[in-house]
Parts: structure tokens; sequence; C-alpha cells
């Protein structure tokens, strides 16, 4: 975190809830998800039963303001009817369920050439931060979360004279 001097960086990456809720206080919009890929795996490394693994970009007219890669319980994600356009944050708002977020690494690290090629940015040093979310008492999702240069050139504009 010492590498984050903007204050509103540092709520975002140590909020404990919705990103996406976060993000359109920030911009005043209506954020969107894009979904890249999901697929159904049998087990990984968080849970070991059967998995959706998602990878979105939450965009709005700013940009691509965040991208995501998702490990989600299947029963959890067909009991929520999490669907496509639909960030998680705001169906698990919307359905009024009760929640905690674990957040347990937030780091500045440079994404993959991957990554790079698959959101179409250079590769070059983001803020991250991974979780945990926790309902009916038990992990029910993990999210790693990377805050897209569209999202801090948008808010490097606050602290211009």
């Amino acid at each position: 975190m010492e590498d984050c001097k903007d204050p509103i960086l540092r709520v975002l990456l140590t909020n404990d809830g919705s990103m996406t809720i976060a993000l359109q206080a920030i911009v005043l919009e209506k954020i969107r998800a894009e979904i890249i890929q999901s697929l159904e795996v049998m087990e990984c490394e968080y849970f070991p039963c059967e998995t959706i693994q998602r990878e979105i970009v939450l965009t709005c007219g700013v940009g691509k303001v965040l991208y995501a890669l998702s490990y989600i319980r299947k029963d959890f994600h067909v009991r929520m009817g999490f669907g496509q356009g639909v960030p998680i944050g705001l169906v698990m708002k919307n359905n009024k369920i009760e929640q905690f977020r674990d957040v347990y690494s937030i780091k500045f690290e440079e994404i993959s050439e991957e990554l790079s090629q698959k959101l179409n940015i250079p590769r070059q040093k983001l803020f991250q931060r991974s979780y945990h979310v926790y309902s009916s008492n038990q992990s029910q999702m993990h999210i790693h979360e990377i805050l897209l240069p569209d999202l801090q050139n948008y808010l490097s504009t606050f602290h211009q004279a």
C-alpha cells in the first residue's frame, strides 16, 4: 500500500464491500460486466467442489476500469442466478445477500504478458487485490481484481489543479 498515494485508490483497494458499487459512486454511472470467459471446472485450489471460473472486465463511460478473475462455487452461482452483463456485487446487493469480504492481499505488480494481450493494454505495474467472499458461514467465491489504467487515469483528473 505504500505505493498508493491516491486516497480514492486506497479506499477502493481496502474496502470490504462491492467494488462495483464503489466504482458507480465514483464515476456516477452504471458499471457493466463484459464476460471474457466462463468455464466450469471440477475443482480448484480454493474449493474442492464444482466451480465456475469467470473472467470479466468492468466497463463504463471512462473505459475499462477493472479486470476480475473469480472462482465461484457452482451451487452458489446457480442459487444466485449470476447472469450475463450484471456484476456479481450488484446481484448480491439486489438479492440482499448477507456477505463478508476478507481482503487478504493488496499489491502493486506487473501484469502478465498474457493478460496484457487479452486486455489490449501495455504490460505495466497495476494495483491488485485478492479476497474471499463469505456467505452462509462459508467461502463462496475467491476473487482477484486488477484496477485498470482507464480508472487510474480518470482518478488522476481529481488531483489536477
